[in-house]
């Protein structure tokens, strides 16, 4: 077995001709879900990133107030979306009701989670004092939840956010998945 090097972040092999990238079989999956049989599919694919980043974000609104009505839901989750993609991820549910929103994403590598929430209340806050109520109080707590999720989850996760309200008139809520009150 030749000696092998981690430097920046990506193992490397030693070869007479100098470093040459070495791709784990689990990370290097082409596209159609077979391994790479050359040296330039070996390329090809470390050009591309790989990663299953599922995040699902909650938050509240101020003083758990209900300011989030039904006539500017869709608005505000529509932003939240718009955002997401913006940021180079992928929205795969929002929900809530008029005191919070949940929203499940799938993270792109580059993007934090603490400027991605950032981003997202920043852009639905302005747009609620902005556009769609100028004249009344809207405003987010500054704190937030975020939990990893695992991709078994993710469908099962999607089902509960997109039903939050049913959820919430009929009390029966999942705890791990919402924020306590203050």
């Amino acid at each position: 077995m030749e000696p092998a090097t981690f430097v920046g972040g990506r193992l490397w092999r030693h070869h007479r001709q100098g470093l040459q990238l070495k791709l784990r079989p689990l990370v290097a999956k082409l596209p159609y879900g077979g391994f790479p049989h050359s040296i330039q599919q070996e390329r090809e694919v470390v050009r591309r990133p790989f990663s299953q980043l599922y995040l699902h974000l909650v938050w509240a609104t101020w003083n758990r107030e209900p300011l989030l009505t039904s006539d500017i839901q869709p608005r505000v989750y529509a932003a939240i979306a718009k955002k997401c993609r913006r940021l180079k991820c992928e929205p795969l549910a929002i929900g809530g009701v008029e005191d919070h929103v949940h929203v499940l994403v799938r993270l792109h590598p580059t993007v934090s989670v603490a400027h991605l929430v950032k981003h997202l209340k920043g852009s639905t806050s302005h747009l609620v004092n902005h556009e769609l109520r100028p004249d009344a109080f809207f405003r987010w707590q500054g704190a937030y939840s975020a939990f990893t999720v695992r991709r078994k989850d993710v469908p099962r996760l999607q089902a509960y956010i997109r039903r939050q309200a049913e959820h919430h008139a009929s009390g029966r809520i999942e705890p791990m998945w919402e924020i306590e009150s203050p």
